[in-house]
């Protein structure tokens, strides 16, 4: 909530978000999204069925982001 500019994802140089670059676009993360089934649209990732929460859910646990959020 602080007015402080996004941080820059070490990996891409780009911003790190949540929602857009983890979710979706940072190469680091690229192994454990297949491995849990996440779509490459967004849209279609945080659709709003158990199973594409699961896998999401699933996705931050494993790589360690779950409590970070």
């Amino acid at each position: 909530m602080a007015r402080k500019d996004p941080p820059i994802c070490e990996t891409c140089g780009v911003e790190f978000t949540v929602k857009r670059h983890i979710i979706i676009d940072c190469s680091k993360y690229a192994y454990s999204r297949s491995k849990h089934s996440i779509p490459y649209q967004l849209s279609e990732a945080l659709q709003p069925d158990l199973q594409s929460n699961i896998n999401i859910v699933n996705f931050l646990k494993e790589t360690k982001l779950y409590n970070l959020i």
